[in-house]
């Protein structure tokens, strides 16, 4: 039996979540558990979790470049911005 990716969503979207959970990711609830990959929407939870868990961003469509460079400078591992 295959293990599966421990996420950790820091803003819970229903609907990203069922999408996840259908392709095969466990979600863990923060403190219940340590992450594999952290899925962030802001830079809170890059210093929370930076060392310990890689970090990706979800950022907004509209995010400028500074987000985007602050973040990575935080030790964002990687930036998403929707299409």
């Amino acid at each position: 039996m295959a293990m599966s990716t421990a996420l950790l969503l820091s803003d819970s979207e229903p609907q990203l979540e069922e999408h996840l959970r259908e392709d095969g990711f466990e979600i863990v609830a923060y403190p219940g558990g340590q992450p594999d990959v952290v899925i962030a929407e802001d830079d809170g939870e890059i210093e929370r979790w930076r060392g310990q868990a890689p970090v990706i961003v979800l950022g907004r469509v509209e995010a400028p470049l500074d987000d985007r460079v602050r973040a990575f400078r935080m030790g964002c591992d990687d930036y998403e911005q929707p299409a």
